[in-house]
């Protein structure tokens, strides 16, 4: 297991040298805010295909994009897993990958009953804008 800061507790660890490799074990990445997180950085490629690990200090502030790992040489492959500690009923969790660069993605997913409310108050304030007859028109 790899972490950039120590366990629990967020950091930046730049990694240089030859080309880094997280093709197998555990990228952990501790997730405090959305301003504060682990960042992986590496002066040459990476290689990704081990598990990526997401430790969310808050599910509150969770929702946001962070870049938790930036390669000057490009990134190869995706993590094979994702794992998190987050309601998946609550929110959706997704690492995006850019030739130099994995961000992850984090976003609330709303509540049934909100959307419902929401699409009725949307039908309603439709249904007000319609022409109405008037009392004596042909």
């Amino acid at each position: 297991m790899f972490g950039a800061g120590l366990r629990g507790e967020v950091g930046v660890a730049q990694l240089a040298g030859e080309r880094a490799s997280f093709t197998s074990g555990v990228l952990l990445v501790d997730v405090a805010n959305r301003t504060s997180f682990d960042v992986v950085e590496v002066s040459r490629g990476v290689e990704l295909a081990g598990l990526l690990r997401l430790a969310f200090g808050d599910p509150e502030t969770a929702a946001g994009t962070y870049r938790i790992l930036a390669a000057e040489d490009g990134v190869s492959g995706p993590f094979s897993s994702l794992e998190y500690n987050l309601d998946p009923a609550q929110y959706r969790v997704d690492a995006l990958y850019g030739a130099r660069h994995v961000d992850v993605w984090v976003s609330a997913i709303p509540e049934v009953r909100a959307t419902w409310l929401m699409a009725i108050g949307l039908a309603a304030l439709l249904l007000t804008r319609l022409p109405r007859k008037r009392p004596g028109c042909a």
